[in-house]
């Protein structure tokens, strides 16, 4: 048995993750979306937030019509001091053709990422 390979392409387009405690759960809060993991510690909760920044990612490519992207967070919440960088990466299926570094989609420009929509097998965040 063969395994399939993929293709991992960085978008352009940063995302930032603060974390605070709230009694005592962990929130990580990806900022340019206002999308909140919760958890026992910090790396539980980003896992988590991880994961519905990837379902609503999908969600989106998925939408028929033009929708409203960003929805950044509470003022309060950029404030927040302790934050990490990330560059979202979308992981490819091995029949994906590379992408050039000049072609690269952006998070800014959804219509570049909706053509791949079928290929797009996930999207991870890895520190910048």
């Amino acid at each position: 048995m063969s395994k399939m390979s993929v293709t991992i392409q960085a978008l352009e387009g940063p995302v930032s993750v603060a974390y605070k405690r709230v009694g005592k759960e962990w929130h990580a809060i990806a900022l340019q979306f206002d999308i909140v993991g919760t958890g026992k510690t910090k790396a539980e909760a980003f896992r988590e937030m991880q994961g519905l920044f990837e379902t609503y990612l999908s969600a989106v490519l998925k939408a028929p019509r033009p929708v409203r992207f960003y929805n950044p967070s509470a003022q309060a919440d950029w404030q927040i001091p302790d934050k990490t960088h990330f560059h979202a990466v979308m992981v490819l299926s091995a029949t994906a053709k590379p992408i050039e570094p000049a072609q690269r989609p952006s998070l800014d420009d959804l219509a570049t990422l909706r053509p791949l929509r079928s290929k797009i097998q996930g999207i991870q965040l890895q520190p910048a």
